[in-house]
């Protein structure tokens, strides 16, 4: 997808208006909500050497630099967050879990830190940023809040059913003047840019109470997707990494490797896979016959 994105940019069709990468997404946030989570597994495959062959950890590491870069590109502060966040709460595991030195992770923390910081200071003198940061004129910030408000409004309104999938639009264009007591300062939204509001508004209560089950049901035991799961999470606090047919294929695909990991990831199918080995060995013995040598 990353690689896609940057042959749709040198034909200068990947970039949005504001100059964000974006490839055939409409918006630059989808990319971002699409390549963080294999980013994500891709950065602990790079920290594990999990590949076997030296040429398949290169491979990864270039995977890497690349969706790096293309995240970057789309200048997704959300999935920056949301990155650097899910990193850091898989240090404080190690540190928890006392699987890693301590000066390691400290190290770790620190790099982490640096990393970020050097990325805000890039970015400090951009447009997008400097909007970021304003909460007192229009900007995304408090479009942003703008939204929440509505959103929470309609939660009120229909805290039991929410207004139904796919309609929270049509509600925003509706319902949202009366909420705000003023017109909106933008009318296209086509989610509430928030993963838990967007549950409660599309699948009503019983959807929200569904999500926080499959969150706190993934935590049943550490199994390193829990790395990308916290990826999606983190970036819901600020987008809507679900209700989209790819990102929910994303989001299923990190689910399902995690349930995967917890019912089979153990010793005893390893020790019977053993025992099942052995017994053939002996067998393949016994039916060997043995040749005399000759003086």
């Amino acid at each position: 997808m990353a690689f896609l994105a940057y042959f749709w940019g040198i034909f200068n069709h990947g970039f949005t208006y504001d100059f964000r990468l974006s490839g055939f997404f409409e918006s630059a946030n989808y990319l971002s909500l699409y390549i963080g989570p294999p980013l994500l597994l891709g950065v602990y495959y790079v920290l594990h050497g999990t590949m076997l062959e030296r040429r398949g950890e290169l491979l990864n590491l270039a995977s890497v630099t690349v969706m790096s870069h293309a995240l970057f590109l789309t200048q997704s502060y959300a999935a920056i967050i949301a990155i650097f966040g899910a990193l850091g709460l898989y240090i404080l595991v190690l540190l928890v879990r006392a699987r890693v030195g301590i000066l390691k992770l400290f190290t770790g923390l620190l790099v982490l830190f640096i990393v970020f910081v050097a990325i805000a200071v890039s970015q400090w003198n951009s447009r997008k940023f400097q909007q970021f940061l304003d909460f007192e004129n229009r900007s995304s910030s408090t479009v942003r809040l703008e939204i929440y408000d509505i959103s929470l409004g309609l939660i009120e309104t229909y805290p039991v059913t929410g207004v139904g999938p796919g309609l929270f639009q049509g509600y925003y264009q509706t319902k949202g003047p009366d909420i705000l007591e003023r017109a909106p300062m933008e009318w296209n939204i086509p989610h509430p840019h928030n993963v838990f509001l967007a549950f409660w508004l599309n699948a009503g209560l019983l959807g929200l109470l569904a999500l926080l089950g499959i969150i706190a049901l993934a935590h049943i035991r550490f199994t390193y997707p829990l790395v990308a799961l916290w990826g999606i999470v983190i970036h819901g606090f600020f987008d809507t990494p679900f209700w989209k047919n790819d990102l929910s294929m994303v989001f299923w695909l990190v689910v399902g490797a995690i349930l995967i990991l917890q019912t089979y990831e153990s010793s005893p199918p390893k020790k019977r896979n053993t025992r099942i080995r052995k017994r053939a060995t002996a067998v393949r013995r016994k039916s060997t016959p043995t040749r005399k040598l000759k003086a």
